[in-house]
């Protein structure tokens, strides 16, 4: 399986398969130990228009990033063509759909979620922060007064700890389950802002959880990820594998170094 990626990668590059591109099958790959790769492809169109885009289960020392601007226009002066996200809101869905509440005396196994929204005005780029926390001790959300702000939809017993499933990732992930679901708005003030990027972070929890962010409305997120699917076949044993390689990812201090009154330098 590994081998067929690696073929798919040379490919890509020889062939120029860029984002926009469609999905694009391969022949199967035979090597030398009688092995072979199977139902190799690239999706270059990832996300598909109107549907959500996810990024794999990471966890608190990790972060997730969503393009709002086109990462081939970032500067979006084509707004429909590099599918620019204009909208002044968009949902957020996070958490594994499972049940909590008989760990309320472990509370490091349910997630929180810091939202950082990053937007151009007038030449100049700002942050907005959103904090979400998926444990509620009624009648607030949130844990240990942290003043996070409460999930607007989430999972309980009788939607097996799901919030409504949705598409992610163009169709390649059906119905997928989350524990929590937000909406961010407020980020575009003056109806002139920009926005450019979405910063996903985890918190409390040590546990890795899967995060998604939706458009709203007939919206549409830009292109900005490519899937890689690869199934090895050895003898009688298969194994398939997956991989989602996501296109200009900032570093983990971009919010600081974008931010900072001075440089940062390393000593």
């Amino acid at each position: 399986a590994e081998a067929g990626i690696e073929k798919i990668l040379n490919l890509q590059s020889e062939q120029a398969i860029s984002l926009g591109g469609k999905v694009t099958p391969l022949s199967d790959i035979q090597f030398d130990n009688n092995a072979s790769a199977k139902d190799v492809l690239i999706d270059a169109a990832i996300p598909r228009e109107k549907t959500a885009l996810e990024y794999p289960p990471f966890g608190k020392e990790s972060f997730a990033q969503f393009w709002l601007a086109s990462p081939a226009d970032p500067n979006c002066t084509d707004p429909v063509g590099s599918r620019c996200y204009r909208e002044d809101n968009f949902d957020v869905y996070f958490g594994e759909a499972r049940e909590y509440s008989s760990r309320l005396d472990n509370l490091e196994d349910q997630p929180a979620i810091e939202v950082s929204v990053i937007y151009k005005i007038g030449g100049e780029y700002k942050s907005e922060k959103y904090f979400f926390d998926s444990y509620v001790k009624a009648p607030l959300p949130g844990r240990n007064s942290n003043n996070f702000n409460g999930c607007l939809d989430r999972g309980d017993s009788a939607t097996a700890w799901s919030v409504p499933k949705i598409v992610t990732n163009g169709g390649i992930s059906a119905n997928r389950a989350f524990y929590c679901k937000v909406n961010i708005s407020g980020y575009k003030e003056t109806g002139s802002e920009i926005p450019y990027m979405v910063r996903v972070r985890i918190l409390y929890t040590n546990s890795s959880h899967p995060v998604a962010v939706a458009p709203t409305g007939n919206a549409s997120l830009p292109l900005q990820t490519n899937i890689y699917k690869s199934t090895g076949v050895a003898g009688d044993v298969q194994r398939r594998l997956e991989v989602f390689r996501e296109k200009s990812v900032m570093p983990q201090f971009f919010d600081f170094a974008l931010f900072s009154a001075g440089s940062l330098n390393k000593e």
